[in-house]
């Protein structure tokens, strides 16, 4: 799997929801026949697989976007319609809008979902990356048992520590009341841990998101980030000079 996050501040957030609306009815549309099927919807963009999309009550827009593959991410970008919605895009952003790819991408569970009724996105720094994957993945046996409410979850790693985790819920009701609940020691004792290991972590009030895919959407869900601007901090905001889409590799670099 390969992810694009995006991030910016928003100055018409009713705009841009609406947009993004406009966008995703576009890449349901087309429909094609398939033998003993019938016509089907079948998305546009190539290798898409979901998005997951919401702006924080501070103005600040994330999207996650999830693809079978960066070579595919690569194709779906080179469209000319693409560049022309993302030029439309721009101009309910204040100022340039990061772009940060991941190909280092860890699944949890059952990975990225577009059935999810609720939705968090969770950005930090790990002091120390393997270990925090490691944990991650030692997770998933009690997160089984003790958190059904979770579907699974995404974490997208940028190359410098930073990543942006998303975590797909049955319902907004049920994750709070998994939240509540005691958690095993075992358990606690992994998550204290991995919390020792991350810095630069915030949970935002909940506002209103999109999980959506092909097929599927919308959910609703919060946003969660560093202090400073909602997670720009971890890439650093790009410059006001240039394209107003400013990409940021997996190993930090920063291209036009």
């Amino acid at each position: 799997m390969f992810i694009q996050v995006i991030q910016g501040r928003v100055k018409d957030a009713e705009g841009l929801r609406a947009h993004w609306d406009r966008r995703i009815h576009q890449l349901r549309r087309r429909l094609e026949v398939v033998p003993d099927a019938g016509p089907i919807e079948v998305p546009i963009s190539v290798g898409w697989l979901g998005t997951t999309a919401g702006i924080s009550d501070e103005g600040e827009f994330v999207a996650v976007v999830r693809f079978e593959s960066e070579a595919l991410a690569r194709e779906d970008d080179r469209r000319p319609e693409q560049r022309e919605w993302r030029a439309e895009t721009g101009r309910y952003f204040e100022g340039p809008v990061a772009v940060r790819d991941s190909s280092q991408v860890d699944l949890l569970l059952d990975g990225g979902s577009d059935d999810a009724g609720f939705v968090q996105v969770i950005q930090a720094i790990a002091g120390d990356v393997e270990r925090a994957r490691t944990l991650n993945s030692q997770a998933e046996a009690w997160l089984k048992e003790h958190r059904p409410e979770v579907i699974g979850g995404t974490v997208a790693w940028h190359g410098d520590g930073g990543f942006t985790e998303t975590v797909y819920f049955t319902t907004e009701d049920a994750a709070r009341e998994g939240e509540s609940k005691a958690l095993p020691a075992d358990a606690r004792v992994q998550l204290e841990e991995w919390l020792s290991l991350v810095e630069g972590i915030r949970i935002d009030r909940p506002t209103r998101s999109l999980a959506v895919g092909p097929r599927r959407g919308p959910a609703v869900g919060s946003v969660a980030g560093p202090e400073h601007a909602a997670g720009l901090l971890l890439m650093g905001h790009p410059s006001t000079s240039g394209s107003l889409w400013r990409r940021t590799g997996t190993a930090g670099r920063q291209d036009s």
